[in-house]
Order: C-alpha cells, then sequence, then structure tokens
C-alpha cells in the first residue's frame, strides 16, 4: 500500500527502503528518516496493523510512504517486492531474527536460516541496490549486528546467531572500499528498550549497565539520522556499538 503526502524536494532526492520498519527501534527509524522528507519503503514482517498504523501516522505529516507486508523465508522473497521500486539511495535492514541455543543443539536447518537472514538477506540486498547508487555516486547502507558483536570473541548460547552478525562487519568493510560517496556502517545496540523486554528484566539488566539504564529507540535512530546525513559522510566501514558502555 502507498500514502501521499505533499513531499518537499528532500523528498524528491532521497528514498529509502527501511527492513523491518514495523519494530521498537525499525519505528523510531522510520519516523525520523520522514522528518528529514526522505521518502519511505517500509518492510514489516506480518502485522499489517502495525505496518498501517505506521504509514498513515507519516502520511499525516505530509510525507510519501509505501508499506510492503512480506514474510521473508529466504533474501528473494524481498528482492522480489521491492524490485518496481528501485532505485533506492538509503537502505536500513533491522530485522533479523534472533536465536538463544547452544551449539550442540543448533541443527543444520537452524544454522541454514540464520545465514540466510542474517547474513545473505543483507548481502543480496547491496548486490541488488549498489550499482544505481555507483551511478549516482551517493548511497547509504546501514545494517545491524547482535549485542557484542563490535569485536570478534565466543558465544555460550547465541553462537550461530552472533557469528553472522559479527560477519556483517566485512560487508561494511568492502562496501567502504568502493566509497564513492557510498558508505556502509554497522550498528551493535546493546540492550535497548523494546518490547521484548518485561519491566522486571530491564530493572535487574540495568544493574550490569554503566549507564545504568537501557537505552532508548530514538537515540539509535538519532545515530541512523547522523550516519545517513552529509554529517556522516566520512564515517565508512565502522561498527558502531550503542551500549552504554556494558562489556561483554
Amino acid at each position: 500500500m502507498e500514502y501521499m503526502g505533499l513531499p518537499g524536494n528532500a523528498a524528491k532526492e532521497r528514498k529509502a527502503l527501511i527492513v523491518g520498519g514495523t519494530g521498537d527501534i525499525g519505528r523510531a527509524i522510520c519516523l525520523s528518516l520522514a522528518d528529514e522528507g526522505i521518502e519511505l519503503t517500509i518492510h514489516g514482517g506480518h502485522d499489517k496493523g502495525k505496518l498501517d498504523s505506521l504509514c498513515r501516522v507519516i502520511a499525516d505529516k505530509g510525507k510519501t510512504v509505501r508499506g510492503i507486508i512480506k514474510k521473508i523465508e529466504k533474501a528473494e522473497d524481498l528482492l522480489d517486492e521491492i524490485k518496481p521500486f528501485l532505485p533506492f539511495d538509503i537502505v536500513v535492514v533491522t530485522f533479523g531474527p534472533f536465536l538463544k541455543n547452544s551449539m550442540a543443539d543448533t541443527d543444520s536447518n537452524v544454522w541454514r536460516k540464520m545465514a540466510e537472514l542474517n547474513y545473505i538477506l543483507p548481502a543480496m540486498l547491496i548486490s541488488f541496490c549498489l550499482p544505481s547508487m555507483l551511478k549516482k555516486k551517493y548511497g547509504r547502507f546501514i545494517l545491524f549486528g547482535g549485542t557484542g558483536t563490535e569485536i570478534i570473541q565466543g558465544y555460550r548460547t547465541t553462537s550461530a546467531y552472533s557469528a553472522v552478525k559479527t560477519a556483517l562487519g566485512v560487508l561494511a568493510k568492502s562496501v567502504a572500499l568502493a566509497c564513492n560517496g557510498i558508505t556502509c556502517n554497522v550498528i551493535a545496540p546493546g540492550f535497548i528498550k523494546t518490547r521484548q523486554y518485561a519491566s522486571a528484566d530491564i530493572e535487574k539488566i540495568s544493574a550490569s549497565i554503566p549507564a545504568g539504564r537501557f537505552g532508548e529507540p530514538d537515540e539509535v535512530a538519532e545515530l541512523v539520522r547522523y550516519l545517513v546525513s552529509s554529517s556522516g559522510d566520512y564515517i565508512n566501514g565502522a561498527i558502531l556499538p550503542i551500549h552504554g558502555g556494558i562489556r561483554f
């Protein structure tokens, strides 16, 4: 579905794809970029009501926004959906299923799913959208790693998830080599206050965070807004933790 607002010049100049835009962090990013006048195509995985609501909020501000509801089981599922709306100047991938499981209990199907949705999907989106960016000599890719994946380390219960999220740094640094007006960075969030955490858990975990609290989705969105702005031109191939100083 498409909601047409009254776009200004900035909306005509830049178009963004937000993959996983209906989660708490994705929603905050969408609202932040819409305030910049960027035309949005927002992907949601399964909750059409949440996607419709978000699109209406943005359209009511006079912005142009399009919503795509699509469950992704392989990368091509999304590529087929977005092809009619190319090119994109900005691609933000917040989507990526989490898994908590020991290596001994992780079978081949789970390994493949983690790789497909957390690594192959963003990699193919880069390959899909990069040619038009190279022609324009402008583009922004922002990928989302996992908690603590800004460094290579071992994990007892999230090895499959964390391994592929850590590998996103290689993608970002590879795109950065091309440069030519195109940047690719990875954000590695720590504990962010989303609906997946109960109030009791937030209070307990906050005691272990040097900042003494969880991060807010709006704080992550502000980092994204900075990275897509002209002020972020020189930040390229970086893996940026936003975690209140916690050590993993």
